[in-house]
């Protein structure tokens, strides 16, 4: 049985959460439609505490990943964690008190002023053992957009300066891989000038590690959807009849055609957040985040990116 494709949001049972793809048009740039989702097939294997879904990529295409907190009367705060194909890219904060329920990763910023869209790239293949990529984590990763929302009480703002490290080198897959069943992988596109970054602090009740919700959305391209039959093969348009030439003498002739509930766990976070927006319209305080896990000593500080919306 093939999937819904009405769809455009991954949305949880409850109905509280949501995650959408947002693919720039091909016809107009600078327009962004919402990719349909599809559930994957009825022979996968479910991940536990995970809502998946797969859409269609196409090459050289930019994308946006949207998130929709859909509780009403909530007081809790969520962090809202990127991966592209394994590795994060960064961590906006939602705050309910304030209005902040919704939030769309753009791209990966490099600078203060600066950030690169995402875009779906040629998936990148070798087979020289030396050069392909050896982390078995990304390699297994490789072809899903992750969203990891995890609840966090939002205190206030924090003067701490934003840092930005440069983007991990591309996956490289070797051949002997499961090139099969990709199709592409994330990159990033050309800088483009974004707003300053504010920042502020906020206490969280779960990690990454062992978040509150997970989406999955795996990309394909849309032939490879067909092949795996999780949507319906494209309609192909029957070609034109084509007339034969005609002899110099009798009649003429002619021949037709043939894309939770884990224990609470506090964690008391610095993060920043930047004033950020993709269309010059829309602010978004960004967010970078050190964060201790009480009750764990020796515990280390991780580096994290939120934004608010």
């Amino acid at each position: 049985m093939l999937a819904n494709t009405t769809k455009t949001k991954l949305t949880t049972p409850d109905g509280n959460f949501a995650v959408s793809v947002l693919i720039e048009s091909p016809t107009t740039p600078g327009v962004y439609d919402p990719a349909p989702v599809y559930d994957p097939p009825a022979n996968a294997l479910p991940k536990p505490q995970t809502h998946q879904s797969y859409i269609a990529s196409a090459e050289s295409s930019l994308f946006k990943v949207h998130v929709d907190d859909l509780r009403i009367y909530q007081t809790t705060g969520l962090a809202a964690s990127l991966y592209l194909d394994g590795t994060f890219i960064e961590c906006f904060a939602l705050d309910p008190v304030k209005g902040h329920k919704t939030c769309t990763f753009v791209g990966r910023r490099e600078s203060q002023t600066a950030i690169r869209p995402f875009k779906f790239n040629k998936l990148a293949l070798t087979d020289d053992d030396t050069s392909a990529t050896t982390d078995e984590g990304i390699v297994k990763s490789m072809g899903t957009i992750v969203v990891k929302l995890c609840r966090i009480q939002v205190l206030g703002p924090s003067h701490q300066q934003a840092t930005y490290a440069p983007p991990p080198s591309s996956a490289v897959l070797h051949e002997r891989s499961k090139k099969a069943q990709l199709s592409h992988q994330t990159g990033l596109g050309a800088p483009v000038v974004t707003p300053a970054q504010t920042r502020t602090e906020a206490t969280w009740y779960e990690t990454n590690a062992n978040p509150y919700v997970t989406f999955e959305i795996a990309y394909r391209s849309r032939t490879l959807l067909e092949l795996l039959n999780i949507v319906p093969a494209s309609e192909i348009a029957e070609p034109a009849p084509v007339a034969a030439a005609a002899p110099a003498a009798g009649p003429s002739t002619g021949n037709a055609g043939p894309t939770s509930s884990a224990k609470k766990r506090k964690a008391t976070t610095v993060i920043t957040i930047d004033s950020d927006s993709d269309d010059g319209k829309d602010v978004k305080p960004k967010i970078k985040a050190e964060k201790k896990i009480k009750g764990e000593k020796g515990a280390k500080k991780e580096k994290i990116v939120l934004e608010v919306d």
